[in-house]
């Protein structure tokens, strides 16, 4: 799991990076260039996030050691890709599962960065490290849901997904809101940073619980 946490820490800092470019774009309101590059870099941190959920998983399932040196024993089962994926879907639904079941194709599986199905298929996955998951995918951070949330109304714009990008704005203070996006630079109260750094911040936290 070291790795895997290293990995994902690595990106971070880069797309931090990147971000800060973006921010200090001279302009006094977003123009398409912020726009677009805002959209891009919150569809890397996605795809980022969901690729380590998958990998801290199928880790889990097949056998590891965490970050801490403690032994992550390997189900019995099939541990599989295919296999753990089909499982998770399944179990997240709390429909049960077949012997032969499975998934043949990556487009069909789950959404790995989505904490809230990770909480309902991990019992069922029953790894032996379920505990540390469960307690680190459950922590009470809004950085995965928001990020989701956000990076779903990008890709599919129209009047719902705004509407749950507006549903989210009570947590940050800001101005304009015509595309979805421009709630990434959006300030949380607490620390008085971009919404996007904070979630950032709360995706470290994370993965620093469920790989220790």
């Amino acid at each position: 799991m070291e790795q895997e946490y290293k990995r994902v820490i690595k990106y971070f800092q880069k797309v931090r990076e990147r971000l800060n470019c973006i921010y200090i774009w001279p302009t006094h309101s977003p123009t398409w260039q912020q726009l677009y590059l805002s959209t891009a870099a919150l569809y890397c941190i996605w795809q980022v996030w969901n690729s380590f959920c998958r990998n801290i998983i199928l880790l889990s399932c097949k056998g590891t050691i965490s970050r801490a040196g403690r032994n992550v024993a390997a189900r019995s089962q099939n541990n599989d890709w295919s296999r753990v994926a089909y499982e998770a879907k399944r179990y997240a639904k709390g429909k049960s599962i077949t012997p032969t079941g499975r998934i043949n194709y990556r487009r069909h599986e789950p959404t790995w960065g989505d904490v809230s199905f990770l909480l309902n298929a991990i019992p069922g996955l029953n790894t032996s490290n379920m505990t540390e998951l469960m307690l680190g995918f459950g922590v009470s951070l809004a950085g995965p849901e928001h990020l989701q949330i956000v990076r779903n109304a990008c890709a599919h714009i129209d009047k719902e997904s705004m509407a749950d990008v507006r549903s989210i704005s009570s947590y940050y203070v800001g101005k304009s809101l015509k595309h979805p996006v421009e709630i990434i630079w959006w300030l949380a109260p607490s620390n008085k940073t971009d919404a996007i750094f904070t979630w950032l911040d709360d995706l470290e936290i994370i993965a620093n619980l469920v790989t220790e």
